[in-house]
Protein backbone atom coordinates (compact mmCIF):
# COMPACT_ATOMS: atom_id res chain seq x y z
CA UNK A 1 0.00 0.00 0.00
CA UNK A 2 1.26 3.38 -0.80
CA UNK A 3 1.41 5.97 2.42
CA UNK A 4 -1.28 7.72 0.68
CA UNK A 5 -3.95 4.34 0.93
CA UNK A 6 -2.92 4.28 4.30
CA UNK A 7 -3.91 7.41 5.55
CA UNK A 8 -7.14 6.83 3.87
CA UNK A 9 -7.49 3.87 6.49
CA UNK A 10 -6.06 5.11 9.07
CA UNK A 11 -7.95 8.20 8.95
CA UNK A 12 -11.14 6.02 8.30
CA UNK A 13 -10.60 4.58 12.34
CA UNK A 14 -10.03 7.89 13.50
CA UNK A 15 -12.49 9.57 16.59
CA UNK A 16 -13.77 12.50 15.61
CA UNK A 17 -11.10 14.42 18.10
CA UNK A 18 -8.27 12.67 16.76
CA UNK A 19 -9.48 13.44 13.11
CA UNK A 20 -9.58 17.39 14.43
CA UNK A 21 -5.89 17.50 15.72
CA UNK A 22 -4.82 15.50 12.80
CA UNK A 23 -6.31 18.48 10.50
CA UNK A 24 -5.13 21.09 12.91
CA UNK A 25 -1.23 19.74 12.17
CA UNK A 26 -1.46 19.47 8.90
CA UNK A 27 -2.53 23.16 8.10
CA UNK A 28 1.02 23.70 10.37
CA UNK A 29 2.82 21.99 8.43
CA UNK A 30 1.32 21.59 4.97
CA UNK A 31 1.47 25.52 3.08
CA UNK A 32 -1.14 24.64 0.59
CA UNK A 33 -3.64 24.23 3.11
CA UNK A 34 -5.79 27.26 4.68
CA UNK A 35 -8.73 27.55 6.62
CA UNK A 36 -11.91 28.48 4.76
CA UNK A 37 -13.85 30.75 6.36
CA UNK A 38 -17.56 31.15 6.09
CA UNK A 39 -17.85 34.52 4.30
CA UNK A 40 -15.99 32.43 1.61
CA UNK A 41 -17.52 32.17 -1.48
CA UNK A 42 -17.08 29.18 -3.82
CA UNK A 43 -15.72 30.32 -6.95
CA UNK A 44 -15.30 27.93 -10.25
CA UNK A 45 -11.67 27.78 -9.63
CA UNK A 46 -12.11 26.32 -6.32
CA UNK A 47 -14.81 23.96 -7.85
CA UNK A 48 -12.71 22.91 -10.59
CA UNK A 49 -9.57 22.06 -8.68
CA UNK A 50 -8.56 19.02 -10.20
CA UNK A 51 -8.74 20.53 -13.92
CA UNK A 52 -5.33 21.89 -14.20
CA UNK A 53 -3.26 19.35 -12.50
CA UNK A 54 -0.02 17.60 -13.00
CA UNK A 55 -0.43 14.76 -15.15
CA UNK A 56 0.85 12.93 -12.35
CA UNK A 57 -0.64 13.99 -9.37
CA UNK A 58 -4.26 13.28 -12.04
CA UNK A 59 -3.34 9.57 -12.19
CA UNK A 60 -2.80 9.00 -8.33
CA UNK A 61 -5.85 10.88 -7.95
CA UNK A 62 -7.91 8.48 -10.01
CA UNK A 63 -6.74 5.51 -8.22
CA UNK A 64 -8.56 6.67 -5.04
CA UNK A 65 -11.73 6.15 -7.14
CA UNK A 66 -10.78 2.42 -6.19
CA UNK A 67 -9.99 2.89 -2.77
CA UNK A 68 -12.31 0.46 -1.31
CA UNK A 69 -11.14 -2.77 -3.91
CA UNK A 70 -7.66 -1.86 -3.17
CA UNK A 71 -8.69 -2.20 0.90
CA UNK A 72 -10.00 -5.43 0.12
CA UNK A 73 -7.39 -6.93 -1.79
CA UNK A 74 -4.72 -5.64 0.88
CA UNK A 75 -7.06 -7.74 3.56
CA UNK A 76 -7.27 -10.87 1.81
CA UNK A 77 -3.65 -11.17 1.12
CA UNK A 78 -2.51 -9.89 4.42
CA UNK A 79 -0.70 -13.46 4.85
CA UNK A 80 1.79 -13.00 2.54
CA UNK A 81 5.15 -11.92 2.97
CA UNK A 82 6.04 -8.32 3.53
CA UNK A 83 9.57 -6.56 3.23
CA UNK A 84 10.68 -4.83 6.60
CA UNK A 85 9.51 -1.60 5.65
CA UNK A 86 6.02 -2.17 4.46
CA UNK A 87 5.99 -4.20 8.37
CA UNK A 88 7.45 -0.84 9.75
CA UNK A 89 4.96 1.06 7.76
CA UNK A 90 2.05 -0.97 8.76
CA UNK A 91 3.07 -0.47 12.54
CA UNK A 92 3.16 3.24 11.97
CA UNK A 93 -0.69 3.47 10.60
CA UNK A 94 -1.40 0.69 13.24
CA UNK A 95 -4.76 1.48 14.63
CA UNK A 96 -4.21 1.48 17.89
CA UNK A 97 -3.26 5.15 17.83
CA UNK A 98 -7.10 6.00 18.41
CA UNK A 99 -6.18 4.56 22.08
CA UNK A 100 -3.69 6.99 23.40
CA UNK A 101 -5.78 8.71 25.87
CA UNK A 102 -6.35 5.24 27.82
CA UNK A 103 -3.81 4.86 30.50
CA UNK A 104 -4.53 0.75 30.32
CA UNK A 105 -4.11 0.30 26.77
CA UNK A 106 -0.76 2.61 26.62
CA UNK A 107 -0.14 0.79 29.22
CA UNK A 108 -0.08 -2.02 27.42
CA UNK A 109 0.75 -0.91 23.89
CA UNK A 110 4.03 0.08 25.38
CA UNK A 111 5.11 -3.35 26.75
CA UNK A 112 3.35 -5.07 23.34
CA UNK A 113 6.22 -3.21 21.62
CA UNK A 114 9.00 -4.20 23.72
CA UNK A 115 8.17 -7.81 22.72
CA UNK A 116 10.00 -9.71 19.76
CA UNK A 117 6.86 -10.25 17.39
CA UNK A 118 6.43 -10.33 13.42
CA UNK A 119 4.35 -7.42 12.02
CA UNK A 120 1.50 -9.55 11.73
CA UNK A 121 2.05 -10.58 15.26
CA UNK A 122 2.03 -6.92 16.67
CA UNK A 123 -1.38 -6.15 14.27
CA UNK A 124 -2.73 -8.70 16.03
CA UNK A 125 -1.83 -7.78 19.43
CA UNK A 126 -2.96 -4.31 18.51
CA UNK A 127 -6.30 -5.29 17.65
CA UNK A 128 -6.68 -7.53 21.29
CA UNK A 129 -5.35 -4.53 23.30
CA UNK A 130 -8.36 -2.42 21.59
CA UNK A 131 -10.67 -5.19 22.82
CA UNK A 132 -9.92 -4.81 26.71
CA UNK A 133 -11.86 -2.84 28.31
CA UNK A 134 -10.75 -0.26 32.02
CA UNK A 135 -11.33 -3.50 34.14
CA UNK A 136 -8.71 -5.42 32.05
CA UNK A 137 -10.90 -8.14 30.36
CA UNK A 138 -11.01 -8.82 26.89
CA UNK A 139 -14.43 -8.07 25.50
CA UNK A 140 -14.62 -9.95 22.39
CA UNK A 141 -14.17 -13.75 21.60
CA UNK A 142 -11.54 -15.03 20.01
CA UNK A 143 -13.42 -16.03 16.80
CA UNK A 144 -14.63 -12.03 16.35
CA UNK A 145 -11.43 -11.32 16.77
CA UNK A 146 -9.99 -13.25 14.31
CA UNK A 147 -13.19 -12.41 11.77
CA UNK A 148 -11.43 -8.78 12.60
CA UNK A 149 -7.79 -9.38 11.72
CA UNK A 150 -8.70 -12.34 9.06
CA UNK A 151 -6.34 -14.61 10.75
CA UNK A 152 -7.32 -17.94 12.38
CA UNK A 153 -8.33 -18.14 15.91
CA UNK A 154 -4.87 -20.14 17.15
CA UNK A 155 -3.13 -16.85 15.76
CA UNK A 156 -5.22 -15.13 18.30
CA UNK A 157 -4.77 -17.18 20.85
CA UNK A 158 -1.18 -17.13 20.33
CA UNK A 159 -0.65 -13.27 20.99
CA UNK A 160 -3.28 -13.18 23.89
CA UNK A 161 -1.22 -15.50 26.09
CA UNK A 162 1.76 -13.33 25.51
CA UNK A 163 -0.20 -10.57 26.34
CA UNK A 164 -2.33 -11.95 29.51
CA UNK A 165 1.42 -11.91 30.92
CA UNK A 166 1.63 -8.44 30.98
CA UNK A 167 1.25 -6.37 33.97
CA UNK A 168 -0.94 -5.70 35.51
CA UNK A 169 -1.49 -9.22 36.09
CA UNK A 170 -4.87 -10.58 34.89
CA UNK A 171 -4.94 -8.65 32.65
CA UNK A 172 -6.97 -10.03 29.04
CA UNK A 173 -8.57 -12.74 31.04
CA UNK A 174 -12.08 -13.36 29.76
CA UNK A 175 -13.29 -14.66 32.71
CA UNK A 176 -13.54 -13.99 36.49
CA UNK A 177 -11.55 -17.78 36.92
CA UNK A 178 -9.12 -17.23 33.97
CA UNK A 179 -8.11 -13.64 36.05
CA UNK A 180 -7.25 -15.00 39.18
CA UNK A 181 -5.78 -17.96 37.61
CA UNK A 182 -3.11 -15.83 35.66
CA UNK A 183 -2.79 -13.81 38.34
CA UNK A 184 -1.87 -16.98 41.32
CA UNK A 185 0.50 -17.95 38.06
CA UNK A 186 2.39 -15.04 37.46
CA UNK A 187 2.84 -15.02 41.50
CA UNK A 188 4.55 -18.39 41.60
CA UNK A 189 2.24 -19.86 43.56
CA UNK A 190 -0.01 -21.85 41.53
CA UNK A 191 -0.66 -25.82 42.41
CA UNK A 192 -3.22 -28.03 41.97
CA UNK A 193 -5.05 -27.01 45.25
CA UNK A 194 -5.37 -23.32 44.41
CA UNK A 195 -6.46 -24.06 40.88
CA UNK A 196 -8.89 -26.09 41.60
CA UNK A 197 -10.24 -23.85 44.05
CA UNK A 198 -10.29 -20.97 41.81
CA UNK A 199 -12.02 -23.27 38.82
CA UNK A 200 -14.41 -25.12 40.87
CA UNK A 201 -14.98 -23.79 44.71
CA UNK A 202 -15.50 -19.27 43.99
CA UNK A 203 -18.47 -19.95 45.74
CA UNK A 204 -17.79 -22.39 48.47
CA UNK A 205 -15.24 -19.52 49.35
CA UNK A 206 -17.39 -16.95 48.92
CA UNK A 207 -19.59 -18.62 51.55
CA UNK A 208 -16.17 -19.60 53.42
CA UNK A 209 -17.46 -23.68 53.32
CA UNK A 210 -13.92 -24.21 54.08
CA UNK A 211 -14.79 -27.95 55.20
CA UNK A 212 -16.56 -28.92 52.00
CA UNK A 213 -13.59 -27.66 50.29
CA UNK A 214 -11.70 -29.60 51.84
CA UNK A 215 -13.48 -32.86 51.53
CA UNK A 216 -13.98 -32.22 47.93
CA UNK A 217 -10.25 -32.09 47.74
CA UNK A 218 -9.58 -34.73 50.16
CA UNK A 219 -6.49 -31.89 51.85
CA UNK A 220 -7.32 -30.53 55.29
CA UNK A 221 -9.25 -27.69 56.33
CA UNK A 222 -5.93 -25.59 57.39
CA UNK A 223 -4.84 -25.79 53.52
CA UNK A 224 -7.78 -24.60 52.65
CA UNK A 225 -7.88 -21.77 54.55
CA UNK A 226 -4.13 -20.76 53.76
CA UNK A 227 -5.04 -21.04 49.71
CA UNK A 228 -8.60 -19.11 49.75
CA UNK A 229 -6.67 -16.51 51.84
CA UNK A 230 -4.36 -15.87 48.59
CA UNK A 231 -7.49 -16.17 46.66
CA UNK A 232 -9.44 -13.04 48.39
CA UNK A 233 -6.26 -11.20 48.06
CA UNK A 234 -6.22 -10.71 44.04
CA UNK A 235 -7.45 -7.91 42.56
CA UNK A 236 -10.82 -9.05 40.21
CA UNK A 237 -10.68 -5.90 38.04
CA UNK A 238 -7.07 -6.09 37.62
CA UNK A 239 -7.39 -2.75 35.27
CA UNK A 240 -9.07 -0.51 37.85
CA UNK A 241 -5.88 1.05 38.79
CA UNK A 242 -4.99 2.78 35.69
CA UNK A 243 -8.76 4.18 35.04
CA UNK A 244 -8.63 8.06 34.99
CA UNK A 245 -10.91 10.16 37.23
CA UNK A 246 -10.95 12.48 34.70
CA UNK A 247 -14.62 13.12 33.08
CA UNK A 248 -13.84 12.23 28.86
CA UNK A 249 -16.89 14.29 26.97
CA UNK A 250 -17.72 12.18 23.97
CA UNK A 251 -18.86 13.97 20.35
CA UNK A 252 -21.05 12.10 18.13
CA UNK A 253 -19.62 11.11 15.10
CA UNK A 254 -23.41 10.53 13.81
CA UNK A 255 -26.49 12.30 14.77
CA UNK A 256 -30.21 10.77 13.94
CA UNK A 257 -33.06 12.85 13.17
CA UNK A 258 -36.81 11.96 12.68
CA UNK A 259 -37.66 13.08 9.26
CA UNK A 260 -40.91 14.29 8.23
CA UNK A 261 -41.66 11.45 7.55
CA UNK A 262 -42.07 9.36 10.65
CA UNK A 263 -40.90 5.98 9.85
CA UNK A 264 -38.17 7.67 7.92
CA UNK A 265 -34.70 8.96 9.69
CA UNK A 266 -31.61 11.49 8.69
CA UNK A 267 -27.63 10.96 9.19
CA UNK A 268 -26.29 13.61 9.87
CA UNK A 269 -22.26 13.16 9.36
CA UNK A 270 -20.76 15.87 12.46
CA UNK A 271 -18.50 18.02 10.39
CA UNK A 272 -18.98 20.71 13.14
CA UNK A 273 -16.33 19.72 14.63
CA UNK A 274 -13.81 19.82 12.15
CA UNK A 275 -12.05 22.81 10.67
CA UNK A 276 -13.29 23.56 7.38
CA UNK A 277 -10.34 23.82 5.24
CA UNK A 278 -9.34 23.82 1.38
CA UNK A 279 -6.43 24.47 -0.88
CA UNK A 280 -4.99 27.96 -0.96
CA UNK A 281 -4.93 29.39 -4.29
CA UNK A 282 -2.08 31.75 -3.91
CA UNK A 283 0.02 28.36 -3.38
CA UNK A 284 -1.32 26.64 -5.79
CA UNK A 285 -0.54 29.20 -9.04
CA UNK A 286 2.74 29.07 -7.39
CA UNK A 287 3.60 25.44 -8.25
CA UNK A 288 2.34 25.92 -11.75
CA UNK A 289 4.06 28.47 -12.47
CA UNK A 290 7.02 28.29 -10.05
CA UNK A 291 10.04 27.91 -12.40
CA UNK A 292 13.03 26.73 -9.68
CA UNK A 293 12.76 22.76 -10.65
CA UNK A 294 13.22 22.32 -6.74
CA UNK A 295 11.36 24.05 -5.19
CA UNK A 296 8.85 23.48 -8.30
CA UNK A 297 8.68 19.37 -7.07
CA UNK A 298 8.05 20.99 -3.17
CA UNK A 299 5.22 22.82 -3.66
CA UNK A 300 3.73 20.12 -6.10
CA UNK A 301 4.32 17.13 -3.23
CA UNK A 302 2.47 19.27 -0.75
CA UNK A 303 -0.40 19.73 -3.45
CA UNK A 304 -0.60 16.60 -3.88
CA UNK A 305 -0.23 15.65 -0.13
CA UNK A 306 -3.47 18.34 0.49
CA UNK A 307 -5.51 16.76 -2.36
CA UNK A 308 -5.14 13.43 -0.39
CA UNK A 309 -5.98 14.85 2.89
CA UNK A 310 -9.12 16.31 1.54
CA UNK A 311 -9.96 13.10 -0.43
CA UNK A 312 -9.56 11.21 2.82
CA UNK A 313 -11.72 13.18 4.67
CA UNK A 314 -14.13 12.60 2.08
CA UNK A 315 -13.99 8.50 1.96
CA UNK A 316 -14.20 8.66 5.40
CA UNK A 317 -17.10 10.43 5.91
CA UNK A 318 -18.66 8.89 2.72
CA UNK A 319 -17.94 5.31 4.56
CA UNK A 320 -19.56 5.83 7.57
CA UNK A 321 -22.25 7.73 6.54
CA UNK A 322 -23.01 4.72 4.07
CA UNK A 323 -22.61 1.75 6.95
CA UNK A 324 -24.39 4.09 9.41
CA UNK A 325 -27.20 3.98 6.74
CA UNK A 326 -27.20 0.07 6.56
CA UNK A 327 -26.84 -0.10 10.33
CA UNK A 328 -30.24 2.34 10.50
CA UNK A 329 -32.60 0.05 8.12
CA UNK A 330 -31.46 -2.93 9.73
CA UNK A 331 -32.55 -1.59 13.13
CA UNK A 332 -34.97 0.38 12.86
CA UNK A 333 -37.56 -1.75 15.28
CA UNK A 334 -35.12 -1.27 17.95
CA UNK A 335 -35.02 3.03 16.88
CA UNK A 336 -39.05 2.65 17.00
CA UNK A 337 -39.86 0.32 19.83
CA UNK A 338 -36.80 -0.16 21.97
CA UNK A 339 -34.23 -2.31 23.15
CA UNK A 340 -36.13 -5.50 23.05
CA UNK A 341 -36.14 -5.29 19.22
CA UNK A 342 -32.41 -4.88 18.80
CA UNK A 343 -31.83 -7.86 16.00
CA UNK A 344 -28.77 -9.67 15.87
CA UNK A 345 -26.24 -8.39 13.61
CA UNK A 346 -22.31 -9.20 12.56
CA UNK A 347 -19.62 -7.56 11.04
CA UNK A 348 -19.62 -9.80 7.92
CA UNK A 349 -23.58 -9.36 7.06
CA UNK A 350 -22.95 -5.70 6.75
CA UNK A 351 -19.30 -6.28 5.21
CA UNK A 352 -21.21 -8.55 2.37
CA UNK A 353 -24.00 -6.31 1.82
CA UNK A 354 -22.18 -2.80 0.75
CA UNK A 355 -19.78 -4.97 -0.65
CA UNK A 356 -16.95 -4.14 1.70
CA UNK A 357 -14.22 -5.61 3.52
CA UNK A 358 -15.27 -6.81 7.31
CA UNK A 359 -11.86 -4.75 8.48
CA UNK A 360 -13.22 -1.76 6.22
CA UNK A 361 -16.59 -1.75 8.63
CA UNK A 362 -14.67 -2.63 11.97
CA UNK A 363 -12.54 0.46 10.90
CA UNK A 364 -16.05 2.49 10.16
CA UNK A 365 -17.58 1.98 13.36
CA UNK A 366 -14.47 1.86 16.07
CA UNK A 367 -14.76 4.60 18.32
CA UNK A 368 -17.53 6.30 16.77
CA UNK A 369 -21.12 7.34 18.45
CA UNK A 370 -23.97 8.21 17.42
CA UNK A 371 -26.88 10.12 18.86
CA UNK A 372 -30.06 8.23 18.94
CA UNK A 373 -33.74 9.04 20.08
CA UNK A 374 -32.58 6.38 22.87
CA UNK A 375 -29.69 8.65 23.65
CA UNK A 376 -25.91 8.29 22.89
CA UNK A 377 -24.92 4.86 21.97
CA UNK A 378 -21.58 3.64 20.16
CA UNK A 379 -22.12 2.34 16.53
CA UNK A 380 -20.34 -1.22 17.58
CA UNK A 381 -23.66 -1.16 20.16
CA UNK A 382 -25.72 -2.27 17.04
CA UNK A 383 -23.47 -5.33 16.49
CA UNK A 384 -23.92 -8.42 18.43
CA UNK A 385 -24.77 -11.99 18.08
CA UNK A 386 -27.91 -13.59 19.65
CA UNK A 387 -29.02 -16.82 21.33
CA UNK A 388 -31.59 -17.50 18.86
CA UNK A 389 -33.06 -15.83 15.39
CA UNK A 390 -34.40 -12.80 17.02
CA UNK A 391 -32.96 -11.93 20.35
CA UNK A 392 -29.95 -9.78 20.60
CA UNK A 393 -27.15 -11.15 22.83
CA UNK A 394 -27.16 -7.04 23.66
CA UNK A 395 -30.59 -7.21 24.69
CA UNK A 396 -30.23 -10.46 26.80
CA UNK A 397 -27.37 -8.68 28.58
CA UNK A 398 -29.46 -6.25 29.58
CA UNK A 399 -32.16 -7.89 30.82
CA UNK A 400 -29.25 -9.91 32.94
CA UNK A 401 -28.02 -6.65 34.48
CA UNK A 402 -31.31 -5.21 35.29
CA UNK A 403 -32.32 -8.40 37.32
CA UNK A 404 -28.67 -8.54 39.34
CA UNK A 405 -29.04 -4.68 40.29
CA UNK A 406 -32.34 -5.25 41.61
CA UNK A 407 -31.94 -8.70 43.34
CA UNK A 408 -32.65 -9.04 47.17
CA UNK A 409 -28.63 -8.57 48.33
CA UNK A 410 -29.18 -10.81 51.10
CA UNK A 411 -30.31 -13.22 48.68
CA UNK A 412 -28.56 -13.53 45.34
CA UNK A 413 -30.66 -14.37 42.09
CA UNK A 414 -28.67 -17.87 40.94
CA UNK A 415 -28.07 -18.42 36.88
CA UNK A 416 -30.51 -20.40 36.99
CA UNK A 417 -33.40 -18.53 38.28
CA UNK A 418 -32.04 -16.04 36.25
CA UNK A 419 -32.50 -18.20 33.11
CA UNK A 420 -35.85 -19.02 34.01
CA UNK A 421 -36.96 -15.47 34.49
CA UNK A 422 -35.86 -15.04 30.86
CA UNK A 423 -37.35 -17.88 29.90
CA UNK A 424 -40.97 -16.84 31.00
CA UNK A 425 -40.33 -13.42 29.01
CA UNK A 426 -40.28 -16.02 26.09
CA UNK A 427 -36.02 -15.78 25.88
CA UNK A 428 -34.89 -19.63 25.50
CA UNK A 429 -31.90 -19.15 27.13
CA UNK A 430 -29.68 -22.02 28.84
CA UNK A 431 -27.97 -21.78 32.94
CA UNK A 432 -24.52 -21.80 31.02
CA UNK A 433 -24.94 -19.34 28.67
CA UNK A 434 -26.50 -16.70 31.68
CA UNK A 435 -23.16 -17.18 33.49
CA UNK A 436 -21.31 -16.61 30.30
CA UNK A 437 -23.57 -13.36 29.66
CA UNK A 438 -23.14 -12.96 33.22
CA UNK A 439 -18.94 -13.32 33.63
CA UNK A 440 -18.55 -11.20 30.02
CA UNK A 441 -20.72 -8.16 32.13
CA UNK A 442 -18.14 -9.08 35.11
CA UNK A 443 -20.77 -9.86 37.59
CA UNK A 444 -19.54 -12.42 40.49
CA UNK A 445 -21.53 -15.05 40.61
CA UNK A 446 -24.43 -15.31 42.77
CA UNK A 447 -22.44 -16.79 45.97
CA UNK A 448 -20.17 -14.24 45.96
CA UNK A 449 -22.52 -10.97 45.50
CA UNK A 450 -24.09 -11.73 49.03
CA UNK A 451 -23.84 -8.67 50.90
Amino acid sequence: MTPEMQQSIHMLQMPLLELKETIEQELVENPMLELKKETDTVNAEDSSIEENLDANIKEELEQFAKLERDWQEYYSQAHEKEDTREKQEKRDYAETLITNSSGLREHLFKQLHLVKLSGDDYKIGEIIINEINDDGYLQSSVNELASIANVPSKSIEKILRIIQQFDPAGVGARTIDECLLIQIKSMGKGNAYNQKMVKYHLGDIGKKSYKSIAKALNISEHKIIKEAGLICSLEPKPGRQYNSVQIKYITPDVTLKKAAKEDEYIIIINNEELPMIRINPLYRKLAQSCGEEKAKKFLLEKFKSAIWLLKSIKQRQATISKVTKYIIKYQKEFLEKGLSHLKPLILKEVADALEMHQSTISRAISNKYIQTPHGLLPLKYFFSGGVSNFTSSTYIKSKIHHLIENENHNKPISDQKIADKLNTLGIDIARRTVAKYRESLNILPSSLRKS
